[in-house]
């Protein structure tokens, strides 16, 4: 009885450090992904967290990336849908910046 609870009570702990860590990771994800939009003039109209990239076999080579399927309108005033792929292979959003998006076209 004493293991159950003891390993009910380890999970709790180790969940309420890691939470803020996710929140922290979207956070800087969507901070990222507003900067590029400015920076490349697009205007954001729909952004969404894609778990496997912008292909099925996307997420073999994925490692900590952050994948998202993005719609924007660009100066001309033409739509767009764009997959964007933010961080690095090992540290993901860690140390990345606004140069570490990358873009495919859908």
């Amino acid at each position: 009885m004493d293991y159950i609870l003891g390993t009910i009570i380890g999970w709790g702990i180790i969940l309420l450090l890691l939470t803020p860590l996710f929140l922290h990771r979207g956070k800087k994800a969507r901070k990222l992904i507003n900067e590029w939009a400015i920076a490349d003039n697009y205007e954001l109209l729909d952004v969404k967290y894609k778990y496997f990239g912008s292909d099925i076999f996307s997420f073999i080579m994925k490692g900590y990336k952050m994948s998202y399927l993005v719609k924007v309108i660009d100066i001309q005033n033409e739509k767009k849908q764009l997959w964007l792929e933010i961080g690095d292979y090992w540290t993901g959003l860690l140390f990345s910046d606004i140069n570490d998006i990358k873009t495919f076209s859908t």
